[in-house]
């Protein structure tokens, strides 16, 4: 299946930022809800919504933050061009930094990511391949990097040494081989999610059905991603060692590799989302505080 998907974005070409053409200027910024999310951070990730996600707790809706991407004169990672060859998949409001193999990188300010024909490749979705790219690149800071060495790990023994001097592992869990983890130095926190790491994930990746999620308006949610988020923050493990400890969180980083970057920035965008989402069943699961 993953080799036909790969065909048909082959055909179609990278298209990146099908919502691009929508002004933001003309969105309303009244009514903002309260930011319990103060930044996004994704590497690979899929698409996650019919419409770009937005961030209802700062004026402008982007999401601060960024959404890397490796790319090269001819290639490109495969997963976030996945849902681009029907019109129906975006990433959220957010800036995006394309990477490539000599660590050089490009930046596309929040609702444009810059359009131009790539081959989809695997080898460049691999959370390695980012951690390589980015181990030399400015942007990438302490956060960023923190995020994204630990997120596929699962104990304190193999979390601990990955960790800059100074963040301390506050709990770890794991759903379904879905990992989850919160680490934390001075008010500061990360919480990642992980990605497309077994063939149930592939199958996660490939439900495309779009569902109301978090009353996040007439923006529909991939199905697929909705329900692995909900299960990571149902689950009792999420509930007992993650959850208790977001309320001493001053400051909250949401990041995730492929897949989990789609869940980071689902779980962003409906805990930004307080005054339209209060009673939702969605948002009731997510909310800490």
């Amino acid at each position: 299946m993953l080799f036909c998907i790969v065909s048909i974005l082959f055909l179609s070409g990278h298209v990146d930022g099908v919502r691009m053409g929508r002004e933001l200027h003309n969105r309303t910024n009244a009514g903002l809800s309260p930011e319990r999310v103060h930044q996004l951070v994704t590497f690979g990730a899929a698409r996650p919504g019919t419409d770009q996600l937005r961030n209802n707790a700062k004026s402008g809706f982007c999401f601060d933050g960024y959404r890397f991407v490796n790319q090269d004169s001819l290639k490109v990672d495969v997963v976030p061009t996945l849902g681009q060859e029907t019109w129906a998949w975006s990433h959220p409001l957010m800036e995006s930094i394309k990477v490539n193999s000599n660590s050089e990188y490009w930046s596309y300010k929040c609702g444009t990511n810059g359009l131009a024909p790539r081959v989809p490749s695997v080898l460049l979705h691999l959370s390695s391949e980012y951690l390589k790219r980015l181990s030399t690149v400015s942007l990438a800071n302490e956060v960023t990097m923190n995020g994204l060495a630990i997120s596929y790990k699962d104990s304190a023994s193999t979390i601990e040494p990955l960790l800059s001097s100074g963040w301390t592992l506050l709990g770890t869990t794991t759903h379904d081989e879905d990992k989850c983890n919160l680490v934390k130095k001075g008010g500061q926190c990360i919480l990642t999610f992980s990605g497309t790491d077994d063939w149930d994930d592939w199958y996660t990746n490939l439900g495309l059905w779009p569902i109301s999620f978090c009353n996040l308006g007439i923006n529909k949610i991939h199905s697929g991603f909705a329900g692995e988020l909900m299960s990571v923050v149902t689950s009792s493990g999420y509930k007992s060692r993650i959850k208790p400890h977001l309320s001493s969180c001053s400051h909250l980083t949401v990041t995730g590799h492929s897949m989990g970057g789609a869940i980071a920035a689902i779980f962003a965008a409906c805990a930004n989302n307080a005054n339209a989402a209060v009673g939702n069943s969605d948002f009731e699961q997510i909310r800490w505080w």
